[in-house]
């Protein structure tokens, strides 16, 4: 028959087992709240941000990373069937969707033109966008009076785009938009899975564990015993250190991991 002082022990591990488990699941629920007030604030945020102007030839907007990948396929296929097929047909995951619209900044152009030497009838001329060392196009001519017509060639020069995603201070995802002085961005709208679904999450795969319990022998004239251990944790195998007995006991005992990296 259990002793007061075996049942007081018995107890007291049990309620301090019992007191570790509340306190786990409580702050598993605290983290939970807290997370989703974030995403709703994160949310209205995104919902409210405009396109940002940051200078000339740089724009900025906020991803909206709230969505799933079947929002994202079925807005591909809505506005690009042949894409669509093509990413099912590869088994590829859409990430991220960015759609922007572009245009540029009109200019007012003036200059001489040159009458041939051959024919005062006509008229080259050379044009260019925009009116700089490295313009983006070009249109080199002649214009015919005598019929009225004209006869040239464009060319095109490179266009020059950076397009940077960065995390803010408050975990947004910001995609900026970078090109020369004279393009206009008419919109910005970027969609994209939540980062933990892209991002594979760290593992944590080394941890210590920590724990101990009581152990009641079935013997009726043995004494009654706790046991303490400690130990680690690598993936899924642990390695234990324990003080205790392996004989005719029967107990309770609880073991807890502590992460070394949060």
């Amino acid at each position: 028959m259990k002793s007061l002082k075996d049942r007081i022990l018995f107890g007291a591990i049990g309620g301090l087992i019992i007191a570790l488990l509340l306190v786990q699941c409580n702050g598993k629920r605290a983290q939970e709240k807290l997370y989703e007030q974030l995403t709703a604030a994160n949310k209205e945020v995104i919902r409210l941000d405009t396109l940002r102007k940051e200078k000339e030839g740089q724009y900025a907007k906020l991803v909206d990373y709230y969505k799933t990948e079947k929002e994202l396929r079925e807005e591909i296929s809505s506005k690009n069937k042949e894409l669509a097929k093509i990413i099912k047909q590869k088994d590829e995951r859409i990430l991220m969707l960015n759609n922007t619209v572009i245009s540029l900044e009109s200019q007012i152009s003036s200059g001489e033109v040159t009458v041939s030497e051959s024919d005062s009838t006509v008229i080259d001329l050379s044009i260019r966008y925009p009116e700089s060392e490295n313009p983006f196009i070009n249109w080199n001519g002649s214009i015919f009076m005598s019929t009225q017509k004209y006869s040239g060639e464009w060319t095109f020069g490179r266009l020059p785009i950076q397009v940077i995603l960065t995390e803010t201070d408050r975990g947004l995802w910001n995609s900026r938009l970078v090109g020369p002085d004279w393009l206009n961005v008419d919109s910005i709208e970027v969609k994209s899975l939540p980062p933990d679904e892209i991002v594979k999450p760290e593992t944590d795969n080394l941890g210590f564990i920590v724990g101990g319990g009581y152990l009641n022998s079935l013997q009726p004239n043995s004494t009654n015993g706790i046991t303490l251990g400690v130990g680690l944790q690598y993936k899924n195998s642990s390695v234990m250190l324990n003080y205790g007995s392996i004989m005719d006991y029967i107990g309770l005992s609880y073991y807890h991991r502590i992460k070394l990296n949060k």
